[in-house]
């Protein structure tokens, strides 16, 4: 008989009734219980002797007869000292720390006093410094700059203080205790170094809280301890967790320990690592040491600090990425009564540089409880980030044939006749859409006939502007039918507060207009067209007809959704069954409703709609405030699309009788001629709003003429110069080539027209004069039949001088951009579950980097810093801090310091660079699209100084 006794501790029962089972086997009643009697005294026996072997191995207790103090930054959790204090303490230390912002600023000698060794635990030593500028001169006892990047040491020996350096610096359980032990020595007279060695752990790491060592150099060692093969092609999901090493040396791993129990618990394999965050190497050496990235899905709880260095390797590893947020204002309670989600604060480094780098669905999942700042897990905040995990995972692995998909749109205007939305053209997008689903072979039917797909999109928009046979609808195929018992069930459990606010507004689910009562059971209508695996369906009111005030809700912060709103989402989560949603049409209304600003709780009106399903939301690449309403309140991964192409809008019939009159001027001698067409120069444009649109009046135009007409004839080029859309974009559908040759000309700028209109020996405001005569002569000007023959036509350049040839290999790059290629395998990348590079959107003809679209819109963008707003503010603010001053001490300034943060930056996107740039006496230079291409002096005459 062999039996290995587990050690004594929580399973012991458990361990040793399978021990004595599998020694014993009894095979009657009376053995059992004979068993029983052995097993009883066997575990008296072993409990007795694990007491008296854990009291003779606890360390003696010890007096308490030295004091340490450490001075930390507030990076540095305060739960770490609880357990550095606890251990500190079984040594005979008393472990003090003080946080650097709450010491005063004048602190001096006395802060050392009474401790016999100081440490500093922060990677900010020169903020320390500065500081404490007064004290440290003073401190007299061993001390130790813990940050492994630039440690030193005073009064200890060279070797002792490279080791406390190593202990702390790795951290964890192990090394901290051996940390005191080598302090008690040192503080005893014996030898320190007899401690044993610190372990120390690699920069970039897997942690795994049940592994012997709890972390593993690559995931190559790790998975073969967990027994996994990750190229088996039916392995579980692997789900990767970017976390901070601090987390693991501070023995605060809970909120990490929370997201890999819970994938675990889903059947996925946690991959959980720490690397630096800075550099760009670390993470995908880990996860793709051959090339091709191991995981599936990564969550990251790390701090952004250099995005283009995470936008670089989240390319090359081609994943998604989920971010975790931490509400650090507070506890989970707190965090839930906060209207605001996330603070301000945490916006820059961590959404604004994730969001760049291409995270997605930053979701809440911890608050901090006080005062040990110890992270917390939010069980339903967590479970709706790993839930939308495994759901993406699901894209990547489910046959395409087999995947089931909603296509919401939304219309705007509103009309059941209108079918666009945001400039997009959405039954023709709707269709393009279906045909490369199909050809990605996905069940999306037949091909329709355009025609009946109109009448069928329109069908289903009529049920929310008027009166329907409801059920003829439903009997048409148009509509599906959702029992609202089904939905008071997921209803039911909602908080009550979210209830009550629903029924104040729009009474009990069976009150609203598109309920159907079929034989006694009550049943929401959703209008909708099933074509295969794919339902397309108009986003729903967010109100009731009876409202008659949907557009006042559509940005509403109070107004509840309706329940028929809330039950066509979850109609399509749970009876749908889809496996994502697409959002068609920019700006639809789920974004908006009512909830936190950042950081949404599962029970906002948002979240509540969504669920966790992934949603893809193709919008226009212009609107870049909105589009990150999207992503950070929509769970959107956004698809970028172009917007219409453009061309000058030339000038109206009545504008053009004034630009033909003011030639007519021009041209005339002196005389009752001249004089009466100055009179209805004055007259006519007067009663077009020009002379207003100005800023001039009547009796200035008349008072001043010569000056008057110049500013008129400038204005009318402007006004003829404004960009017009032309019709509406199709998605993945390239403009028509005349209506992409005007938009690339645009994009181009004045200063191609001239040159071009003086290659071509025409006068250089010859394209102005054009377009304020009959703007249909645009494609017989000089700047744009020189596009047509080296961009359409394929002519040579060669010929060209080499200013126009730069300009024309510019525009030929614009003219591929413009193509919209990218869109729709962009969206079928994202039904896969792929990575979505990120890129800036904008206006197209001042920002053609906004192309090619396709891309995950972010909206900070470093190389438009100092922004031309920042710089016309900051001009002002700098002249206001001299004259301050002046005023003050009666003379300018010699010097001026300015402390820059990038939060900061990102928050005023450059307003305190651009003062201190006005103040060196240089301006930035922008391109047309806004980014910062240069500096230029500013005369001595316009500054005044």
């Amino acid at each position: 008989m062999r039996c290995l006794l587990p050690a004594f501790d929580g399973g012991f029962w458990r361990s040793l009734d399978r021990c004595l089972l599998s020694c014993f086997r009894p095979r009657s009643m009376r053995m059992r219980a004979r068993w029983l009697g052995w097993m009883a005294l066997l575990a008296l026996v072993v409990l007795s002797s694990s007491l008296v072997r854990a009291e003779a191995n606890s360390p003696a207790p010890r007096v308490v007869d030295k004091r340490v103090l450490i001075i930390a930054t507030g990076n540095v959790p305060a739960g770490k000292f609880v357990h550095l204090q606890a251990m500190a303490a079984e040594r005979g230390i008393a472990l003090e720390h003080r946080y650097l912002h709450k010491l005063p600023a004048d602190a001096d000698a006395s802060l050392w006093q009474g401790f016999d060794a100081v440490f500093f635990d922060s990677y900010l030593q020169d903020e320390i410094r500065e500081r404490l500028s007064k004290a440290l001169p003073a401190l007299r006892v061993p001390s130790v700059w813990l940050y492994d990047a630039g440690p030193s040491w005073n009064g200890f020996p060279d070797a002792l203080g490279q080791r406390l350096v190593d202990y702390y610096a790795s951290g964890a359980e192990t090394n901290f205790a051996h940390f005191f032990d080598s302090l008690r020595l040192s503080f005893d007279g014996g030898d320190p170094m007899s401690a044993i060695a610190p372990v120390i752990f690699p920069k970039t790491a897997v942690y795994h809280p049940q592994a012997p060592n709890r972390v593993f150099a690559s995931v190559a060692e790790y998975l073969a301890w967990r027994k996994i093969d990750a190229n088996a092609a039916q392995r579980a999901p692997i789900i990767a967790v970017a976390f901070h090493q601090q987390s693991l040396s501070s023995m605060e791993t809970g909120l990490i320990d929370s997201v890999i129990e819970g994938i675990e618990q889903r059947g996925g394999t946690a991959l959980a690592f720490y690397s630096p965050v800075m550099g760009s190497a670390g993470i995908a050496a880990l996860l793709a040491p051959k090339g091709k990235a191991l995981h599936d899905v990564m969550l990251t709880a790390q701090i952004t600090l250099d995005g283009e260095a995470r936008r670089k390797e989240f390319v090359a590893l081609q994943r998604p990425v989920l971010q975790m947020l931490n509400y650090r204002n507070g506890s989970p309670e707190e965090w839930a009564a906060d209207p605001v989600g996330l603070s301000l604060t945490d916006v820059p480094f961590f959404l604004s540089q994730p969001e760049f780098a291409g995270t997605i669905d930053a979701q809440v999942v911890a608050g901090t409880q006080k005062p040990e700042d110890k992270l917390v897990a939010i069980p339903a905040q967590l479970d709706t980030l790993l839930d939308k995990a495994f759901n993406l995972v699901r894209l990547q692995r489910a046959d395409n044939a087999d995947k089931r998909l909603a296509l919401m749109f939304w219309n705007y205007p509103a009309g059941e006749k209108n079918l666009s939305a945001s400039f997009l053209n959405v039954p023709e997008s709707i269709e393009r859409t279906l045909d490369a689903l199909r050809g990605e072979g996905y069940d999306v039917g037949p091909k329709p006939d355009s025609t009946t797909l109109l009448a069928d999109l329109q069908a289903t928009l009529a049920a929310y502007y008027r009166d329907l046979d409801l059920r003829a609808l439903v009997d048409d195929g148009r509509a599906a039918v959702f029992p609202v018992a089904a939905y008071r069930r997921w209803y039911g459990e909602l908080p009550e507060s979210v209830r009550q606010d629903i029924e104040s507004r729009w009474g009990q689910p069976e009150q609203s207009l598109l309920v159907l009562d079929r034989e006694g059971d009550a049943q929401f209508v959703i209008p909708r067209l099933q074509v295969g695996k794919l339902v397309i369906l108009p986003q729903p009111a967010r109100g009731e007809r009876w409202e008659d005030a949907e557009r006042a809700l559509y940005h509403s912060t109070t107004a509840a959704p309706s329940h028929h709103y809330l039950a066509t989402y979850l109609w399509v989560r749970e009876q749908q069954q889809a496996d994502a949603l697409i959002h068609f049409g920019t700006h639809g209304t789920q974004e908006w409703l009512p909830g936190k600003e950042r950081g949404l709780s599962v029970n906002d009106y948002p979240m509540l709609a969504l669920g966790a399903i992934p949603v893809v939301y193709p919008y226009i690449a212009d609107n870049i405030g909105e589009a990150l309403q999207a992503r950070r309140r929509g769970r959107a991964t956004v698809i970028s699309h172009q917007t219409p192409p453009f061309r000058p809008a030339g000038l109206h019939q009545a504008l053009v009788d004034i630009h033909d009159r003011l030639h007519a001027w021009l041209n005339q001698d002196q005389g009752a001629v001249r004089d009466q067409l100055q009179r209805e120069l004055i007259e006519l444009a007067d009663q077009q709003h020009l002379i207003a649109d100005m800023g001039w009046d009547v009796a200035r135009a008349k008072a001043d003429f010569p000056a008057y007409i110049d500013a008129l004839h400038t204005h009318l080029h402007e006004v003829a110069e404004t960009v017009q859309p032309l019709g509406l974009h199709a998605l993945g559908r390239a403009p028509a080539a005349d209506h992409r040759l005007a938009t690339v000309l645009l994009m181009q700028g004045r200063e191609f027209w001239e040159q071009a209109s003086a290659a071509a020996g025409a006068a250089p405001d010859a394209l102005d004069e054009a377009l304020a005569t009959d703007y249909e002569k645009l494609p017989q000007s000089a700047p744009y039949q020189l596009l047509q023959r080296y961009l359409v036509d394929g002519a040579d350049p060669a010929d060209l001088s080499d200013e126009l040839r730069a300009v024309v290999e510019r525009a030929r790059e614009a003219w591929t951009l413009i193509d919209a290629s990218h869109e729709l395998p962009a969206l079928l990348a994202a039904l896969r579950g792929d990575y979505i590079a990120t890129s800036y959107g904008g206006d197209p003809i001042r920002s053609p980097d906004a192309y090619p679209t396709g891309r995950n819109l972010y909206g900070f963008d470093p190389s438009r810093v100092p922004t031309q707003q920042a710089w016309k503010a900051a001009e002002q603010a700098a002249r206001d801090v001299l004259a301050a001053h002046e005023k003050q001490h009666g003379r300018a300034p010699r010097k001026l310091t300015f402390s820059l943060w990038s939060v900061e930056t990102m928050r005023h996107q450059g307003l305190l660079e651009a003062q201190a740039l006005w103040l060196m006496g240089v301006r930035p230079q922008w391109d047309q699209g806004g980014r910062v291409t240069g500096v230029e002096l500013i005369p001595r005459k316009e500054l005044g100084r």
